[in-house]
C-alpha cells in the first residue's frame, strides 16, 4: 500500500495499480468513501473538480501571502 496524502493533508492508502490508475487519468485519488461514490456520477465528478480547484485557489493565495511576509521579514 501507498501512502498519499490529499490537499487537506489526509493520508490515503491506496494500493500501486490503482495509483497508477488515478496518475494515468491525472486526477488524485479519493479522500472518503464519500468523494469516491460521489464521483462516480458526471455530475458529482465536476463538483469535485470545481471544488478542488477553489481551494487550490485559495492555497495558492495563503501561499503568496506567506511567502510575501517571509520576503519583507527577511528585507526587514
Amino acid at each position: 500500500m501507498l501512502e498519499w496524502h490529499d490537499f487537506w493533508g489526509n493520508i490515503i492508502l491506496v494500493d500501486q495499480p490503482t495509483m497508477l490508475y488515478y496518475r494515468s487519468k491525472g486526477i488524485d485519488p479519493p479522500a472518503s468513501e464519500l468523494e469516491r461514490v460521489v464521483g462516480r456520477t458526471r455530475l458529482g465528478s465536476v463538483t469535485l473538480r470545481l471544488i478542488d480547484s477553489l481551494a487550490e485557489a485559495v492555497a495558492e493565495n495563503v501561499r503568496e501571502r506567506r511567502e510575501l511576509e517571509v520576503t519583507r521579514q527577511y528585507l526587514t
